[in-house]
């Protein structure tokens, strides 16, 4: 993945990585000069580029948005599009709280592309579809390397190996993911859950946007044919139809949750779309739901889904005990920022535990930039170069 970078001056303050620090902290322009002690126009000049930061400015300003002094010093990196962000976000949600969303996502974005430059990374086998949401479904379940049919049993280890980009961000308070193509990669970010169907869906729901919507539409309807092709991405018609056969029980909806990986309200959904339950059936299913508003019966539970490429990049690099500590020195980054995005990927040990029959993508770093490697459980080409 090339992108230009906007080099500046590294002996000298970079107004972008200003702003990109202060939008991280949540704070404007006024609340960082009244932090350091200045007026809030000389912040705007610096961030502007207009004005240079003395060396005592540069130490209070990463004091007051909590990054290292260094990171103020280094050259811009790439910086995620703005405006093709595809957010599912609550109205409320301020655009204080949307600037910090970029200023995160562009850093992981960074920890990224620094690490994915050493490593071929595998080829983008998603494409833009035109066409009804459920049947670009069918066609992304293809381009996936899924059958028609079958549960999806990681969908975020699955969109890695077709060649899209996982940025697993922090706490987001109000925001859940977003989705864009950038360099010619599709690209989702995600916020943490601990509800394994919700995350499920949607990352499914921004798998659509990014398959249906190659250019702005009405946002409205982009959410709606987006929500009806997650609903076909991870309960295919056909298989599920089959599933949802003879009388519909709360017990039964549970365990096709287990099966499908999504919630019970949404089985239920997709069974009266399908028209598969009475509309007695399906009122006395949505009474018992109601008492499960906020999460349902834990016996039920869907396991919490980790993407894994840029952890195991870190990985093959620095090994399991170093790995945060190198990435934020190389990146001038907090080790507590690295961990704590490092700890949103599954490591090693998490693979290990996991279903090893599921299809894995497996980086390996090799002296020449195209090496052969193989994928757990599948074969494919990655490399990587030093």
């Amino acid at each position: 993945m090339n992108l230009s970078f906007n080099f500046v001056d590294s002996r000298v303050v970079n107004g972008l990585r200003v702003k990109q620090a202060r939008e991280q902290a949540l704070l404007t322009q006024a609340g960082l000069a009244k932090a350091v002690s200045v007026s809030q126009p000389m912040i705007a000049h610096i961030e502007q580029g207009l004005k240079q930061s003395s060396p005592e400015l540069a130490e209070k300003i990463a004091i007051a948005t909590d990054v290292k002094r260094e990171f103020l010093f280094r050259p811009s990196g790439p910086a995620l599009p703005l405006g093709s962000m595809l957010f599912r976000a609550r109205a409320d949600v301020t655009a204080r709280e949307f600037a910090q969303t970029h200023a995160i996502a562009t850093n992981v974005f960074e920890m990224f592309l620094h690490l994915a430059g050493r490593f071929e990374l595998p080829p983008v086998t998603l494409k833009p579809i035109c066409g009804p949401p459920e049947h670009a479904a069918v066609l992304t379940r293809e381009m996936m390397g899924l059958d028609k049919s079958s549960p999806v049993p990681h969908l975020m280890r699955a969109f890695e190996k077709a060649g899209g980009v996982l940025l697993s961000l922090l706490q987001l308070q109000g925001r859940e993911a977003f989705a864009v193509w950038e360099a010619s990669r599709p690209i989702v970010g995600i916020g943490p859950s601990t509800c394994g169907d919700r995350l499920r869906f949607s990352m499914a729901h921004e798998i659509g946007h990014l398959i249906l919507y190659n250019a702005p539409t009405a946002m409205v309807q982009a959410e709606k044919e987006a929500h009806g092709f997650a609903a076909e991405l991870l309960a295919p018609r056909e298989a599920i139809a089959r599933d949802l056969s003879g009388l519909l029980t709360f017990e039964k909806l549970g365990r096709l949750k287990r099966k499908w990986g999504i919630s019970m309200a949404a089985i239920l959904y997709r069974a009266k779309e399908l028209h598969l339950v009475s509309q007695r059936n399906h009122d006395r299913l949505i009474i018992e739901l109601a008492h499960f508003r906020t999460q349902e019966p834990p016996e039920f539970n869907v396991p919490l889904e980790k993407p894994r490429g840029l952890r195991q990049m870190a990985e093959v690099l620095f090994g399991s005990s170093s790995q945060a500590e190198n990435l934020a020195d190389e990146l001038a980054l907090s080790k507590d920022f690295v961990q704590d995005v490092l700890a949103r990927y599954a490591s090693d040990e998490d693979i290990a535990a996991s279903n090893r029959k599921r299809k894995v993508i497996n980086i390996q770093s090799g002296r020449k930039r195209r090496h052969r490697a193989d994928v757990v459980g599948d074969s494919a080409t990655t490399g990587g170069k030093r």
